[in-house]
């Protein structure tokens, strides 16, 4: 299975071989399950526990995200986590 990986400080996805940010999703890098996981892990490793993650991962094929999964947009409340 393919990731995309969202960047909240940026609104954007991460673009292939971590090469900056698009806030297209057709331009958006597709990761490895294990790479991802790495990746958000590294990027969220000082992030306090009531905070929000500041890279996650989302499913690369559209069909497998939940609506409540997708990105959020600006003005957006994150809350429950």
């Amino acid at each position: 299975m393919k990731w995309l990986i969202w960047s909240r400080e940026h609104e954007a996805y991460w673009r292939h071989a971590s090469l900056g940010y698009t806030p297209s999703r057709r331009e958006a890098g597709r990761f490895e399950t294990d790479e991802a996981i790495r990746i958000c892990q590294e990027m969220n490793y000082t992030r306090k526990d009531n905070e929000p993650p500041d890279e996650y991962m989302l499913p690369a094929d559209k069909g497998e995200c939940p609506a409540w999964l997708r990105p959020p947009k600006p003005g957006d409340k994150i809350i429950g986590l």
